[in-house]
C-alpha cells in the first residue's frame, strides 16, 4: 500500500510541477519556466563564450481575432500557432508563451545570422496567422534585462515596419 501511495504522490508531484512550468492553453513552457531558463542560459553563455540568441514573437492583430471571431477562436489561433512553431524548432531550443499573444524562443549555441534565418524559415512555414519577430544575440557582459529589452524592441520595430501595430 505504501509503495502504491508513494507512486501516486510522485505522479501527482510531477504533474503539479509540470503544471507550474507549462502554459495550460498552448502546452508550451510558460513565462516562469522561461525566465528561470533564460537567466541560467545567459550565465552559461557568458561563462562559455558560446552564442545565445533570443527571438520574441508576437501575433499581429490578435485583438481583432478575439473581437471579431470570439475568444474560443482566439484560443484556437494561439494553440495552432504554438504547435506550429514548436514543431519547427530544435530540441535544445526553448519555446515559451509569455502571456497573451507574446511568445519567446531561446536559441542556445546560435548566433544572430543563424537565428534570423530560423525566424525567416518559421515565418515562411507557419501559416494561418500573421506574426512578427525580433532577434537579438547576447552581447558579452549584457544583463538578462538588457538582452530581453533589445529582442523585444527589435520585434516591436519589425511590427511597426510591417504596419502591424502591437
Amino acid at each position: 500500500t505504501s509503495a502504491v501511495l508513494g507512486e501516486l504522490v510522485g505522479a501527482y508531484k510531477n504533474r503539479l510541477e509540470a503544471s507550474t512550468l507549462t502554459d495550460p492553453l498552448c502546452e508550451v513552457w510558460n513565462q516562469r519556466a522561461f525566465t528561470t531558463t533564460l537567466g541560467d542560459s545567459v550565465a552559461a553563455a557568458h561563462r562559455s563564450g558560446r552564442p545565445l540568441s533570443l527571438m520574441f514573437l508576437d501575433l499581429d492583430g490578435f485583438k481583432q481575432i478575439n473581437d471579431s471571431r470570439g475568444h474560443m477562436e482566439g484560443d484556437r489561433t494561439l494553440r495552432d500557432f504554438a504547435e506550429a512553431i514548436g514543431q519547427g524548432v530544435r530540441s535544445q531550443d526553448m519555446f515559451a508563451r509569455l502571456g497573451g499573444d507574446e511568445f519567446a524562443l531561446l536559441l542556445p549555441g546560435t548566433g544572430l545570422a543563424q537565428a534570423e534565418a530560423i525566424g525567416q524559415r518559421l515565418h515562411e512555414t507557419v501559416a494561418g496567422v500573421a506574426w512578427s519577430f525580433g532577434v537579438a544575440e547576447l552581447r558579452q557582459g549584457e544583463s538578462v534585462a538588457e538582452f530581453t529589452a533589445r529582442a523585444d524592441a527589435l520585434m516591436f520595430e519589425k511590427k511597426r515596419q510591417r504596419g502591424a501595430g502591437r
